[in-house]
């Protein structure tokens, strides 16, 4: 993933630009990591870049930048863009023919010259699908238009004050631009405690420093910033065909659409489990290369819980990993008690993170990075397939589709011998009627109660446990979380500011195409256990692995390792002083003394947040 960072001024002088050529500098420092391959600087009046270029391809990457067609546009981001060829022919019919070899950035500054030709960006936002986060800078009219995909599959900051503007896709870089403050978010200090992350997609944990949305545009110019919807996820109608064989035809293709636009020509890793996820990204990456008489050198990486359970998840990869002759690393890693080997990272992450497993996930990105500067992750697979059939039944119902209700549900029991999985809440409102329901989340007791005020802390709480209602009529749930905040700043986590690795993260289920064809998809009976993948992959995984239900982790590696004494809340050590701010720490410890259940991982977020405070590398201190 390459890294890039700029700063640009309404009104400059030569004051501003020298001081923004030595900031810029600095800045360049901190992106180095990212791209191995060049580090460069570029200066001109108004207006400041730096670029470090990682070569990952498939697809032509221009090595410097920012990149300009004739001088009035010039980009600089991290693009890989779906679709290359339909957006090569579509400029074509409008009369633009782009050379053989065009680089993704090019198609991007040609599609904009087009659209603005055309007097309307209509052309520019239809077509652009993929991994991206930019910039485009047109200095005649002092004006900067930033993008960010609508998965948010790159990330996006910036900063902005009295006419200047600093960007980046790497949090830590803004410390050296001008305009930063390190003023901590009040807002997302408080979502974070409560809720391990936070909900509002533009907050990041300092004040100063703002965060592009998935999906959105941003324009700064003499009029200010403003900032913009340009794409969202769609809401159709559910497609029907008349053979089930065509809807595995069409998901297969989509799947190896995805795949190919991401797969590198040289060697490539993957998370890889058990289930179907990973294991249908990689039996597609196997089945593609061997089409193109390519070496398949893709390398899967796995890590279970064992010793402290008997975990059989990476027994189920390894037979994955054997069937396909792929290459296999596992470890184990059930010895990792809650934030160990954090401090062996060399550093802190960007913004607090709760995970206190997460040097697993670190291990396993050395691993790969050792292998490759491509990684594929089964992110995604969970959210349309979910098997929630209710609202599909209750679509069909209300158009009159009474034969279609009947005929959907007799297959699915006569196939599988039990009732479809409606998932519409019936089940929860029966167990609250008869006073079996689960314990619902409490409200931390460990806030201090001024900071508890300051923020209506506990008005707060109560929207974050709200669940907002469906906007989908046929996969509700899955809309939800994909058109929602959470996985654009779920997988700005897995971004390389938080594993400091020349690692591009890339997720093929997030593929645009492909979620627009399964938001589409009659939920029975190809929702119901991931029916459509499960039918897709026949012939390319074993058997056992088509046949094994979807299994979630055996046992919670926190609340084990809590009850077996292995670790406790005391060993978070002495806290840091600004976090008494924030948390009653012998309320917090307190908690740790009674017996653990769930509600343990709430206590969590104050201790993350306290080993964040003490390791921030801050050039004045927290205000």
């Amino acid at each position: 993933m390459s890294g890039f960072a700029g700063i640009v001024r309404i009104a400059p002088s030569a004051e501003s630009d020298e001081l923004d050529r030595l900031a810029v500098a600095r800045m360049a420092r901190t992106i180095a990591f990212r791209g191995p391959d060049s580090l460069q600087q570029s200066n001109q009046p108004g207006a400041s870049f730096a670029f470090s270029f990682l070569k990952t391809g498939p697809a032509p990457q221009s090595d410097s930048q920012p990149v300009a067609l004739d001088g009035t546009v010039q980009l600089i981001g991290d693009v890989r863009l779906d679709r290359r060829n339909e957006l090569v022919d579509r400029l074509a019919q409008h009369g633009r023919h782009p050379e053989p070899g065009v680089t993704d950035e090019e198609i991007i500054l040609r599609t904009w010259r087009l659209s603005n030709e055309a007097r309307g960006y209509r052309i520019f936002f239809e077509e652009l699908y993929g991994d991206f986060s930019f910039a485009l800078w047109e200095p005649g009219k002092k004006e900067l238009h930033c993008f960010r995909d609508v998965m948010g599959g790159r990330p996006f900051y910036y900063c902005a004050a009295d006419g200047m503007f600093s960007f980046t896709n790497t949090l830590k870089t803004l410390h050296d631009a001008p305009g930063f403050a390190p003023e901590l978010d009040r807002e997302y200090i408080g979502d974070f405690l409560l809720h391990s992350w936070c909900p509002r997609p533009e907050s990041t944990v300092y004040k100063s420093i703002r965060r592009l949305p998935a999906g959105h545009w941003l324009t700064f110019s003499p009029n200010g910033v403003q900032v913009r919807r340009f794409q969202n996820l769609p809401i159709e109608d559910p497609i029907f065909l008349k053979k089930d064989r065509e809807y595995v035809e069409i998901y297969r293709d989509l799947l190896e659409k995805a795949v190919a636009d991401r797969l590198p020509r040289g060697p490539a890793s993957i998370f890889l489990s058990g289930g179907m996820d990973s294991s249908s990204i990689a039996a597609t990456v196997c089945s593609l290369r061997k089409k193109a008489g390519a070496e398949n050198r893709l390398h899967a990486v796995c890590s279970d819980l064992e010793p402290l359970f008997d975990d059989e998840e990476g027994r189920w990869a390894a037979k994955v990993a054997e069937h396909l002759g792929i290459g296999f690393e596992l470890s184990h890693r059930g010895d990792r008690t809650p934030f160990s080997g954090l401090e062996d990272l060399g550093g802190c992450f960007p913004e607090p993170l709760a995970n206190p497993f997460r040097a697993i996930y670190i291990d396993l990105y050395r691993r790969s990075s050792a292998k490759s500067r491509v990684v594929f992750l089964g992110y995604g697979g969970d959210e349309i397939l979910t098997g929630q059939t209710g609202a599909y039944l209750v679509y069909l119902t209300k158009r009159g589709k009474f034969l279609r209700v009947l005929a959907d549900v007799a297959e699915y029991v006569t196939t599988s011998r039990r009732l479809p999985p409606l998932r519409a809440g019936i089940r929860s409102w029966f167990r609250r009627r008869l006073g079996l329901a689960d314990v619902e989340p409490q409200f931390p007791s460990w806030l201090v109660p001024s900071f508890e005020r300051e923020l209506d802390l506990r008005k707060r709480w109560r929207e974050l446990q709200r669940t907002e209602p469906g906007v989908h009529p046929v996969h509700p749930l899955g809309y939800r979380a994909l058109a929602g905040t959470g996985w654009p700043q779920f997988l700005d986590v897995e971004d390389a500011a938080y594993t400091g690795l020349p690692l591009e993260v890339r997720t093929p289920l997030f593929d645009y195409r492909l979620l627009c064809f399964l938001l589409r998809l009659p939920a029975l009976p190809w929702c119901v256990n991931k029916e459509i993948v499960r039918r897709a992959m026949q012939g390319r995984l074993p058997q056992a692995i088509l046949h094994r239900p979807k299994c979630p982790l055996a046992k919670d590696p926190l609340l084990l390792h809590l009850k077996k004494g292995n670790w406790h809340m005391d060993q978070a050590g002495n806290p840091s002083p600004e976090i008494h701010e924030f948390v009653n720490w012998p309320e917090l410890l307190k908690r740790g003394r009674v017996e653990p259940d769930l509600s343990v991982w709430t206590d969590m977020n104050p201790i993350a947040l306290d080993r964040w405070l003490k390791v921030i590398e801050k050039p004045e201190p927290i205000q």
